[in-house]
This record gives C-alpha cells, structure tokens and sequence, in this order.
C-alpha cells in the first residue's frame, strides 16, 4: 500500500522494514526502527494519527516494541507479526481483514 492510501475508512500509511532488517547489521536495524518509532509518536501525539495497528515481520515488530512511547502504547489497536512487504495490495488487504 503507497502512503496516503485509504483502507477501508481509515488512512493507511506503509513502511517497509524487509530490507532494512535483513541487509542491515543488528545496529543500523535498531538506529532505523529507533526512528520509525520517533515519528509514530511524533504522528500520534500532534493528532496525524489517532490509532496504529503494527504489522511487521516478527524480528521487527520484536526490536520495536521496545521503542513504543505511552503514546504509541495508547493508540497501538493491534499487531501483526506478519512481512507481508512482498505481497500484491489484494492480498495484504485480505491479511488485514482476516
């Protein structure tokens, strides 16, 4: 899904970690999911962003949790500890309404 996309009534904003994760070395993975984390909290705090649900490869969303604020916390609906990065937006759609 492209940034800015809507799923369903809610806006859906997409970032991949695949390659990050896997070409990275373990310090350069954490420095980039460090500041994804930033700007989720950055997002929900100034109102961008009114709920989250996390859907990462289970090593990301693993690393990240860590990094989540109490704000990321409050507004966090759900995770998936999915990579779906590779798949067609029909299918990454039908993982997310199952």
């Amino acid at each position: 899904m492209e940034a800015g996309k809507s799923f369903g009534r809610l806006p859906v904003t997409a970032i991949s970690t695949t390659g990050a994760i896997s070409a990275a070395g373990p310090e350069q993975a954490r420095a980039f999911l460090r500041v994804l984390a930033d700007r989720l909290d950055v997002a929900v705090t100034t109102g961008e962003a009114t709920g989250l649900t996390m859907v990462a490869s289970p090593r990301a969303l693993g690393m990240i949790r860590s990094d989540y604020s109490v704000a990321i916390r409050k507004a966090l609906r759900g995770e998936l500890d999915k990579d779906l990065v590779k798949m067609p937006v029909h299918e990454i759609e039908k993982q997310l309404l199952a």
